[in-house]
């Protein structure tokens, strides 16, 4: 991903409190980290991630607790008539990728369904603890999910859409030093969400709004697992050098 769209992510979660999603109102009453610095340092790394970038500096042995922060969420606006031809029959097998406009109720459910499953997969880690709240020895890790689109209709239109992909979102996820406002990394990509792949056949069973959210769950089970997974491996290096 190139430094510009890091830029973009970076100012987007700068500027999310009107479309970010916390825990609790009580957990997000007072900011764990006040000023972040250091994102113009970072340097290309390998990682989970297409996208991978970490701070020279950074000091991430010193850290065995995760907080999970202020989870931004952000829908592309794709206009009112998009996507409307694609259920003219219950019967048609349809694969463009034309998105529908997202409704309040399937962004409600999306950002709940998504920050949930998060904070579930953290918890399965070993290597560090999830907390809420930041002490020292914390990390914390801000993160968000943005220019996100569906192929499935709401539930207004009738009809089954046939569909190899239900949607897609950029993930981005930020890890701060609390203490000096330090960010250590920031990693992300663009990531599909599809069903579970089916033998011998590329497209998949009849999606509908009601049958969009075990997908869901599965996409943001395999992005946290990630997460997870990275946050474990740097942690671990961290502890050996």
């Amino acid at each position: 991903m190139k430094r510009a769209v890091w830029t973009f992510v970076a100012l987007t979660l700068a500027a999310s409190a009107p479309v970010a999603r916390a825990a609790t109102p009580a957990e997000q009453k007072k900011r764990p980290v006040e000023r972040i610095v250091g994102g113009d340092a970072l340097v290309e790394d390998k990682g989970r991630f297409k996208a991978t970038w970490v701070h020279p500096d950074e000091s991430l042995h010193r850290f065995n607790k995760v907080y999970l922060w202020n989870v931004a969420f952000q829908f592309r606006d794709v206009g009112r008539g998009h996507g409307r031809a694609q259920t003219e029959s219950a019967n048609r097998v349809s694969t463009p990728r034309k998105p529908y406009p997202v409704t309040q109720e399937t962004r409600e459910k999306f950002e709940q369904v998504v920050f949930e499953t998060y904070v579930e997969e953290l918890q399965r880690s070993k290597k560090f603890e999830t907390v809420d709240e930041v002490d020292p020895g914390t990390l914390v890790v801000r993160g968000a999910v943005m220019d996100t689109i569906f192929f499935v209709p709401p539930r207004t239109v009738t009809g089954n859409t046939y569909l190899a992909t239900i949607g897609e979102g950029n993930v981005v996820f930020e890890l701060i030093d609390p203490e000096t406002g330090l960010m250590q990394a920031r990693v992300g990509d663009r990531r599909d969400i599809q069903p579970p792949a089916q033998s011998g056949d590329n497209l998949r069973t009849a999606e509908n709004f009601n049958a969009l959210w075990p997908h869901v769950e599965r996409w943001a089970r395999a992005v946290a697992s990630d997460l997870r997974r990275e946050l474990e491996d740097r942690l671990e290096k961290a502890e050996k050098n």
